[in-house]
C-alpha cells in the first residue's frame, strides 16, 4: 500500500495539479481525506481573508515615535546650551590656542631655515646618531669641544 501524501501533494490535488493516482489515494484513504478537508478550508479561509479590502483596522493606533524623540532632543539642545555658555565663560581664552594658531604652528613655511639649521646642530648629534642605529662608541656620541 503506498504511503500517505505529503502536504505538498495535496495542495496540488487541491489545486488540480496533481496525477491521477495522487487523487485516488486521497479518496481511498481516511487520513489523507480528513487532511484534504482541512487544507481545503483553510485555503478557503485565507482567500476570504485577503479578499476583504480595506483590511481591518489595528486594535492599537499606531505609535508616534517622533514626538517624544524631538522633544528629548530639544531638552539636550537647550541643556547643552545653557551648561556650554556657562563653561565657555569660565575658561579663559588666553589658556587655549585658536584652530588659526595651531594651524600657523603646524603648516607654516615661515621658519624652514631655523628647522634646518636645527638639524645640523650639535646637541642633537647623539639623537641622530642613536636612531641611525649607531653606537656610543662611535663619534657621534661626542658632544661639543670639551676636550
Amino acid at each position: 500500500m503506498r504511503s500517505c501524501l505529503s502536504e505538498r501533494a495535496l495542495f496540488l490535488v487541491l489545486e488540480n495539479d496533481a496525477d491521477d493516482v495522487a487523487r485516488a489515494h486521497v479518496q481511498t484513504c481516511a487520513t489523507c481525506a480528513t487532511r484534504y478537508d482541512a487544507l481545503a478550508r483553510d485555503v478557503r479561509v485565507l482567500g476570504s481573508t485577503l479578499r476583504q479590502w480595506p483590511p481591518p483596522a489595528s486594535a492599537a493606533p499606531a505609535r508616534v515615535w517622533w514626538k517624544p524623540a524631538l522633544a528629548a532632543a530639544a531638552i539636550m539642545l537647550a541643556v547643552w546650551g545653557v551648561w556650554g555658555t556657562g563653561r565657555r565663560d569660565a575658561v579663559d581664552d588666553g589658556a587655549s590656542p585658536s584652530l588659526a594658531e595651531v594651524s600657523r604652528a603646524l603648516f607654516s613655511t615661515e621658519d624652514v631655515d631655523v628647522l634646518a639649521a636645527a638639524d645640523s646642530n650639535e646637541d642633537f648629534r647623539p639623537l641622530e646618531a642613536a636612531l641611525h642605529g649607531d653606537g656610543p662608541d662611535d663619534d657621534a656620541w661626542e658632544i661639543g669641544d670639551d676636550e
